[in-house]
């Protein structure tokens, strides 16, 4: 069901100065999947995000700790019945309600315009955490603000999840 997890931060509040070490808040931001079968491609997205982000974009080694959660039963993809559908019979949120990231470790380089760097972490979905590597796009804002944009596959049978099928054609594994 889910082809690219699109974590979508443009508001992560900068708790100190720009490009200075210190905690960094979810304020807003947007969770996006795609779907793709050969007869039947969508989308489904949700803004039900929280998480925190503690690092020095100065020094990266320094180490780098972040959690993020999603609330799954919040994701929509513009149908009620194939929402019901997804929750009820694939991601079973009665008894996984959330997706989270847990990341420890980055590498590449941020200047004072952002950059591009590689968390790697614990991805959980469905009751099963699978290490992964993220690549993000940070960027920062006038405001003080700093948004971060990250995308990756995930695989269902990595974790578990009955793949959806329409009539006799099944979804996509990412």
């Amino acid at each position: 069901m889910t082809r690219w997890m699109t974590l979508s931060m443009c508001g992560l509040l900068w708790m100190a100065a720009p490009v200075a070490a210190g905690p960094y808040a979810v304020e807003s931001g947007q969770v996006t999947f795609r779907s793709e079968a050969p007869m039947e491609s969508f989308e489904g997205t949700t803004e039900a995000i929280t998480g925190r982000l503690f690092f020095d974009p100065n020094d990266l080694s320094a180490g780098l700790r972040c959690g993020f959660s999603v609330d799954l039963t919040t994701l929509d993809t513009g149908i009620d019945m194939r929402n019901s559908h997804m929750r009820d019979n694939h991601l079973q949120t009665d008894q996984y309600p959330t997706a989270t990231f847990r990341g420890g470790t980055a590498t590449g380089t941020l200047s004072e315009s952002g950059g591009r760097v590689m968390i790697s972490g614990t991805f959980h979905i469905h009751g099963v955490g699978r290490e992964i590597e993220v690549p993000v796009e940070v960027t920062p804002g006038a405001d003080g603000s700093l948004a971060v944009v990250a995308k990756f596959g995930v695989k269902l049978s990595d974790h578990n999840i009955p793949r959806p099928k329409f009539l006799f054609v099944k979804l996509a594994d990412e």
